[in-house]
């Protein structure tokens, strides 16, 4: 023990190392009870003791409250040993370990907090005080880099996950508060693959389905996202049991007015009809689509709205003569069944033609006979 200097005494000549570091120690002198500490500039350190002892709010409760009962006068501030800085927490803790019975909480030198259990009351008290508080840019960054490559323990994550269910949902300003911060912020490749691959094959349950359909509905996407979603989709097929199950899930849902409003729009606009033409210009499904196609409709019968509706749209529009001729040669040589006849003649029984319409079919009919007339005449002469 190199000095005792009371708190109300004069500066003794043993205050010249005042200003070094090393192990000091608040004496109670009416009972011999210590707190132990250990700094780098003696003097410091207890001008900050006597002014937070002063003002009522020390860390230590129970040197503030044997500050409280004795008075500033009991109390001596002892420089115990001169310790180097890079072995003060080592030489600090051999003396905590002495102190038994002492005013210190903490029993770790390099960790004053551990092992010390607080109560609830304590614990909102802090929140409380922390609650609503804003960092400096400059901190955030500090935490960021200081965080930054680090990852956390399964048990700091299972602690974690548990505090996030205890606080429940998280009210709307909250939410709209994060959205905010992160809306136009890009992921790392390296984040998307690995949240990516955290979801593949989780069950999503039906409420969360309807809480994703509910927050995304009448949202759109921006061209860039939209281009994006197309190049990632694009060259991907299908397994069999995903397009069954879209299959099922379609299957006896109608479309409202608005999105067959919607669709009809975007078909009948002709920048959207010019970039599918541009599209298809040169393509040709392979027999294999074709095949899947075919018998996908094979067998399918519409009902008698569908077929009102059917009708409905293409009466009044004029084929063009381009059409016309594919048509016709691809029909060409086909012979049609029986029951198909059937059907046709039953479909145009009690039709009433228009005047143009009979003039059309007098005009072919008379062009049939000419044809046969001339190839007869040819075969004659």
């Amino acid at each position: 023990m190199l000095r005792v200097r009371r708190p109300g005494g004069k500066r003794g000549r043993a205050m010249k190392n005042s200003k070094a570091s090393g192990i000091y120690a608040i004496v109670n002198r009416i009972n011999g009870k210590r707190y132990v500490g250990s700094t780098i500039c003696f003097i410091d350190r207890w001008q900050k003791h006597k002014r937070e002892l002063k003002s009522q709010r020390h860390h230590c409760k129970h040197l503030q409250n044997a500050w409280n009962k004795h008075g500033e006068n009991s109390f001596d501030f002892v420089i115990i040993e001169l310790v180097l800085p890079a072995f003060l927490l080592d030489i600090e803790q051999k003396h905590l370990d002495k102190n038994k019975g002492g005013y210190n909480i903490a029993k770790w030198a390099d960790a004053p907090t551990r092992g010390i259990k607080r109560t609830a009351e304590v614990i909102e008290k802090t929140a409380s005080k922390l609650r609503g508080k804003k960092r400096s840019p400059e901190f955030c960054a500090k935490m960021r880099a200081a965080r930054l490559g680090t990852k956390a323990s399964p048990e700091t994550r299972a602690i974690l996950s548990a505090s996030m269910r205890r606080r429940g949902k998280m009210s709307p300003a909250s939410i709209e508060k994060g959205a905010a911060k992160r809306r136009g912020r890009k992921m790392p490749p390296e984040s998307v693959a690995k949240r990516v691959a955290a979801m593949r094959g989780r069950p999503v349950s039906i409420e969360t389905r309807l809480k994703l359909s509910a927050a995304g509905q009448g949202r759109k996407h921006s061209p860039e996202s939209i281009a994006i979603m197309r190049a990632a989709h694009l060259g991907k097929k299908k397994s069999p049991e995903h397009i069954a199950k879209i299959r099922a899930a379609k299957l006896g849902t109608k479309a409202s007015e608005e999105t067959r409003a919607k669709l009809r729009a975007i078909q009948n606009n002709p920048e959207t009809k010019a970039k599918n033409r541009a599209d298809r210009l040169g393509k040709r499904p392979s027999e294999e689509t074709r095949a899947k196609m075919a018998s996908s409709q094979r067998g399918r019968k519409h009902t008698l709205e569908t077929l009102a509706k059917m009708s409905a749209w293409q009466s009044g529009k004029k084929k063009s003569p381009e059409f016309i001729a594919k048509m016709s040669a691809a029909n060409l040589g086909k012979k049609l069944s029986i029951e198909t006849r059937a059907k046709i003649s039953a479909a145009g029984m009690g039709r009433k033609f228009s005047p143009e319409s009979i003039a059309k079919n007098l005009a072919t009919k008379k062009r049939n006979k000419e044809q046969q007339l001339e190839k007869l005449c040819s075969t004659c002469f």
